[in-house]
């Protein structure tokens, strides 16, 4: 990757990690996505299983409404304490059940 005019070191930093991790996140097989502590999803890998769980939408609106609430708790205590938090959830397009994953990836200081 190639500076960009006016990046600082840690810009330049900060920007690898981000292609490292979309790049490692996309050639997964299952579906994996980078969201925001309010559940927006930044990034998404391309898994057919995922068509719906679109980039602006929020990961908790891919399951049922009854299974939201522990999801939207697990993904707020991953932000919180930075350690993986987990919950079983049912699809809300397949009916399908899961365990969701909420892996933090964390920039300390």
């Amino acid at each position: 990757m190639s500076n960009q005019p006016g990046e600082t070191r840690a810009q330049q930093i900060e920007r690898l990690l981000q292609h490292n991790w979309f790049g490692l996140l996309d050639n997964i097989q299952e579906f994996g996505a980078v969201v925001d502590p309010s559940g927006t999803i930044l990034h998404r890998n391309r898994t057919s299983a995922s068509p719906f769980v679109l980039i602006g939408s929020k990961i908790h609106d891919a399951v049922r409404p009854g299974d939201r609430s522990a999801m939207r708790g697990a993904l707020r205590r991953a932000f919180q304490t930075g350690e993986v938090q987990a919950c079983e959830v049912l699809s809300r397009f397949s009916g399908s059940s899961y365990r969701a994953r909420f892996v933090p990836i964390v920039k300390r200081c």
